[in-house]
């Protein structure tokens, strides 16, 4: 995949908000099945491919290998469809990230730091842990990736983080 994107700066587009390479990206990996994986990218926040991440968990970042990745926007793929794991939150925590990003076939997940940063890691883990536990708890067939976003409207609510989340636009 590296050489698909330009390092060309790219105006960000008017009715989304985010900015195209990082959109065309998106809907590029948003289908991966199994065998294709994980992917994740790094971009600057004025939409610069900086670093480009596979594997079984893309968000395994080694700082060494891309030291940029500190305060860019990060953006990868869930196979299962779901919004952030508790895993996801803490590395955009621990690295200092923009935004974090994930999509699936169903769409697109945000989570940004509020206006206080980002949480602790471990302020991160506990809450995530407790919100996703109740979440668990209640009654109904809530399926994972419902279950998921609950998990991440919740914690978000509770942190002071800005999360959204929705269906790529047709192009």
């Amino acid at each position: 995949m590296p050489g698909y994107w330009q390092d060309d700066t790219i105006t960000e587009d008017a009715d989304s908000g985010l900015l195209p390479g990082i959109e065309e990206f998106e809907r590029t990996i948003s289908m991966n099945n199994e065998k294709e994986g994980e992917v994740a990218a790094a971009f600057s926040p004025d939409g610069r491919l900086m670093c480009f991440f596979a594997g079984f968990s893309a968000l395994m970042v080694d700082e060494t290998e891309c030291p940029t990745v500190w305060g860019s926007i990060l953006t990868h793929n869930h196979i299962s469809d779901t919004a952030f794991s508790m895993h996801d939150i803490k590395e955009a925590s621990e690295l200092g990230l923009t935004e974090l990003r994930v999509v699936g076939p169903s769409g697109w997940h945000s989570m940004k730091p509020g206006p206080e940063g980002w949480p602790s890691p471990v302020e991160i883990s506990s809450a995530y842990a407790r919100i996703s536990s109740e979440v668990a708890s209640l009654p109904g067939e809530g399926n994972m990736r419902e279950n998921s976003i609950l998990i991440c409207e919740r914690l978000a609510d509770e942190l002071g983080l800005i999360y959204e989340g929705g269906a790529f636009d047709v192009p």
